[in-house]
């Protein structure tokens, strides 16, 4: 059995994001979905903006070189910083939330991994889950995310570990007692 508590931060939730987005299929297809949606609805402006000169101005070759030459030249930048533009947003809706007084996670709670289940108990909930729902364990750089389903991570930070044969142990635990285990390293 191990038990440990928990003490989250922004940051803590914002690396969960931040891994979640890079790392998990479901963030994997979204980013890939945000980096095809954006060109295509952006190059429909764009092209909304050409008909309209044209029609105004008349059939001028230069100006539609110059708005195509201006959407690849912003669609490149676009597609080099999405990610980290995606990222950004997530920073700032977190602090929006926080800023709104709903904090989008526990800041404090204890988590107890028993032989059969996994209760986690916070001041306003107690949730208890058994491990064949658990459909993956991730390591990030400073934690150990436990994926109860396919947007919801138990948070385990890396700092509650003293060394590394203990976190070691704790993921061999882990191994043991869930059906489907994956560890992305």
């Amino acid at each position: 059995m191990y038990k440990f508590q928990v003490l989250l931060n922004d940051d803590d939730f914002y690396e969960y994001n931040k891994h979640h987005q890079i790392n998990s299929p479901a963030g994997k297809s979204g980013l890939l979905l945000y980096r095809i949606i954006v060109p295509l609805a952006t190059l429909c402006i764009f092209t909304s903006i050409i008909a309209i000169f044209q029609t105004v101005l008349g059939s001028y070759l230069t100006v539609t070189i110059t708005v195509f030459i201006t959407y690849f030249v912003t669609m490149t930048v676009f597609l080099i910083f999405s990610k980290r533009i995606l990222l950004m947003s997530q920073k700032s809706g977190i602090k929006r939330m926080k800023k709104n007084g709903k904090l989008p996670y526990e800041p404090e709670y204890e988590i107890a991994f028993y032989d059969d289940c996994v209760i986690n108990t916070s001041r306003n909930m107690t949730t208890r889950f058994s491990y064949s729902i658990v459909e993956r364990v991730d390591k990030g750089d400073k934690a150990i995310y436990i994926y109860i389903n396919v947007n919801m991570a138990q948070i385990i930070p890396l700092a509650i570990f003293p060394g590394e044969s203990e976190k070691r142990a704790f993921l061999e635990y882990l191994r043991s007692r869930c059906a489907f285990y994956s560890v992305f390293i």
